[in-house]
């Protein structure tokens, strides 16, 4: 029996580790996506403080956060250049 050629070439592949694909997906992301993502969260801090709420976000409850994420969204706007 012939087998494939590719049980062959096992020797192609390197083995890799979860710590090295996570190392991979960190090193890929784009910076332009981390700094608009601090820029968004500065923002709705912002809003929350214009809102009185002193909480960081992941100190308010899912229900509350849940509605100053509508608010934000339904009265944020473009910003003026």
């Amino acid at each position: 029996m012939i087998q494939p050629k590719y049980f062959f070439q096992c020797d192609r592949f390197k083995k890799v580790t979860s710590d090295d694909v996570d190392v991979f997906l960190e090193d890929q992301a784009n910076i332009n996506t981390k700094k608009t993502t601090e820029g968004d969260l500065k923002l709705f801090m912002a809003f929350l403080q214009s809102e009185g709420e002193q909480r960081f976000p992941e100190f308010i409850l899912p229900s509350e956060l849940n509605l100053h994420i509508s608010h934000f969204t339904l009265s944020v706007r473009e910003k003026k250049r």
